[in-house]
């Protein structure tokens, strides 16, 4: 407890507990050392400094304070005070005693709690800009503003679209351009595309500098408008939680929803805010809400499988135009198939249409109407054609060949056995007719019913293919044409004798009334012919293919010619191209009724040997033995004629 109650150096007041005078910051506790070394007893109270008692003037006048009044006529005078003297306390005042400043005493003391101070003031300042850099810096924008929220259609039937509220890309295009080269627009003309877009997509400075307050400059402005339109920062909106929003009404509420790349935007210092809002639903018109195929009504006559179908043109609504999709069909309808009908607006004034497959608003006649789309299908099912006769068409047929095995292809069908339906309503074709076959190969028939078929009531048996196509498969039979060979000639070459017949009968025919044949000089006038069978060959192609001669069947004879100038022997050979066996039938290639055949007619049997040997050059050459009985033919006597030198006649197929 303090035991002085004044400063010594500045006669403050001392609290009992005060540590410091709170005047000029004196050590009290000091003070209280420099008392007792001035010989102030303990037990002595501290005083305040007396004050000294005024002096009387010099000469025992007392001169009074001037109190502000003046006799009139004096000069002004200023009050004269004397200023108040202390009586010497010990210790207090007395010469030769040391005072240090208050000041420095206070400073030392309070140091540490200065530059604490002084850093709390500098943590505050960093923060201040920290904060400022983080919380501040960033572009905040309501997502509602970067939309536009468009309402078409009538009451109960709106659409609500939503879209980002910016101008096309090409203007971008330009007015990037235009800054790059210096050109700046006025400001005070409208903008592009003619709409009031959102301030943050503006392509002026001022528009964009207004709005984006963050922006340093304008240059700064473009770059986050740019960013905020980039694809990467995933601008996207639903409306009731789709792409658009239907079956509205005026006073309705829709729910918004916007997604964006956060990250992205706020390296671009944007950040978009309130992205879940709700927009009333307004400006939806009154009208009537068009059902396209209203009163449509679809007959369908024929017989199932070439069934009709028409409809009744009295349509519903005298803008829209209603067709069959697929005309290809009708005429060859089913029971159970499906008919798509389509409708289309026309002679209508279009009110509006937010896309090509959106709501669109017509106005007719002075009145509205609104439709889902401007074009519309709807499918169809086809009942009611009466039930047709079916018919097994594959019964009766017989499959036409080119060639013969090992070259054989089956290029059609003969429906000589088949009704007369058939034969005029149907059309056959064969699957993959260029495939060369062999016995036991399968090949396929297709059939296909022409209108006239279905007409009459009929239809084919069985399950078409997606083609319209029925098929039937079939086997090459061992009945099916086989080329000669020198494999199975042995056994088949004696089928062949009614057609060598046909040929000996060709030759005497030829023959009779000439003196000269197939490079043989008779001598006289032929009248008859004889002839005997000696050897049977078979000559086949050595490079045979398709398109040439395979093989040559050959009969070598002796001839007995009588003219009417005696008798003369002759030797004869026989060629007859593309020898074909058919079950039991044999044939050649034939011209008309008349075998293909080359005949050479020699005086010498070597001269038959010598044309063997020629042949053989081109083909390999098989004696094949076969009997056959001669035959005569003896025609009416006439003139001989001059001996002429060896030919060959031939026989050609047409």
């Amino acid at each position: 407890m303090n035991t002085i109650k004044f400063c010594l150096k500045c006669g403050h007041p001392v609290g009992p507990e005060e540590k410091f005078c709170m005047g000029c910051g004196a050590n009290i506790a000091e003070m209280q050392a420099q008392q007792g070394a001035g010989n102030v007893g303990a037990d002595q109270p501290t005083q305040a400094p007396q004050q000294a008692a005024p002096q009387q003037p010099q000469g025992g006048t007392f001169q009074q304070p001037n109190s502000g009044f003046q006799q009139p006529g004096a000069a002004p005078q200023q009050p004269n005070f004397q200023q108040p003297q202390f009586a010497a306390q010990p210790g207090f005042g007395t010469p030769g005693a040391a005072v240090k400043p208050a000041g420095d005493n206070w400073f030392k003391k309070h140091l540490a709690m200065i530059i604490i101070i002084a850093c709390v003031l500098v943590v505050g300042i960093a923060a201040f800009f920290i904060i400022k850099h983080v919380f501040f810096r960033f572009q905040k924008i309501d997502a509602k503003d970067l939309y536009k929220i468009e309402f078409k259609g009538i009451e109960s039937s709106g659409v609500a679209t939503a879209k980002l509220n910016k101008y096309s890309d090409l203007t971008y295009t330009a007015s990037d351009t235009m800054s790059n080269l210096g050109i700046t627009g006025d400001d005070d003309e409208d903008s592009s595309d003619d709409k009031a877009v959102s301030p943050y997509f503006e392509i002026t400075e001022s528009k964009l500098l207004s709005a984006w307050s963050k922006a340093g400059d304008a240059k700064e402005a473009r770059k986050m408008r740019d960013a905020l339109l980039n694809e990467k920062a995933g601008l996207k909106i639903t409306i009731n939680d789709g792409e658009k929003a239907t079956g509205l009404s005026n006073g309705d509420k829709v729910k918004c929803v916007v997604e964006c790349n956060d990250d992205y935007l706020k390296e671009n210092n944007i950040k978009i805010q309130e992205k879940e809002f709700e927009v009333e639903v307004t400006g939806l018109t009154n009208g009537t809400k068009v059902d396209m195929f209203k009163d449509v009504v679809l007959n369908f006559t024929g017989n199932d499988g070439a069934g009709r179908v028409t409809m009744n043109t009295d349509e519903a609504y005298p803008f829209v135009r209603i067709s069959m999709k697929d005309t290809s069909k009708n005429g060859k309808l089913s029971n159970g198939d499906k008919v798509v009908l389509t409708a289309r607006m026309r002679n209508a004034k279009l009110v509006d249409s937010s896309d090509p497959n959106g709501t669109v608003t017509l106005e007719y006649d002075g009145n509205f109407y609104v439709s889902e789309t401007a074009t519309q299908e709807k499918e169809f099912t086809v009942e009611g054609l009466k039930e047709m006769k079916k018919i097994n068409v594959f019964e009766g047929i017989k499959p036409t060949y080119r060639y013969a095995i090992p070259y054989l292809r089956v290029t059609g069908v003969n429906t000589d056995g088949c009704s007369e339906e058939i034969k005029n309503g149907v059309r056959f074709y064969i699957k993959d007719s260029s495939k060369v076959l062999k016995q036991g190969d399968k090949f396929v028939v297709l059939a296909y019913a022409r209108s006239s078929f279905t007409e009459s009531g009929y239809a084919i048996e069985g399950t078409p293919n997606e083609d319209g196509y029925y098929e039937k498969e079939y086997t090459v039979g061992d009945d099916a044409p086989t080329y000669l060979t020198k494999e199975n000639a042995p056994a088949n070459v004696e089928k062949f004798n009614g057609v060598f017949d046909k040929v000996k009968a060709d030759l005497t025919k030829k023959g009779v009334d000439r003196t000269y044949i197939s490079g043989f000089s008779a001598g006289g006038k032929i009248t008859a012919m004889a002839f005997s069978d000696s050897k049977t060959y078979l000559m086949e192609n050595n490079e045979a293919s398709t398109s040439s001669t395979k093989a040559y069947v050959a009969k070598e004879y002796t001839v007995s010619v009588t003219t009417d100038k005696g008798a003369k022997t002759a030797y004869a050979l026989v060629l007859m191209r593309n020898p074909v066996i058919s079950g039991n039938e044999a044939s050649v290639d034939m011209n008309d009724e008349i075998p293909y055949y080359t005949a050479y007619m020699y005086e010498k049997q070597d001269d038959i040997k010598s044309r063997l040997e020629s042949l053989n050059r081109n083909y390999s050459l098989i004696e094949v033995m076969g009997a056959a009985a001669a035959t005569t033919a003896k025609p009416a006597e006439t003139k001989a004629e001059e001996k002429k030198p060896a030919e060959t006649t031939t026989t050609k197929a047409a």
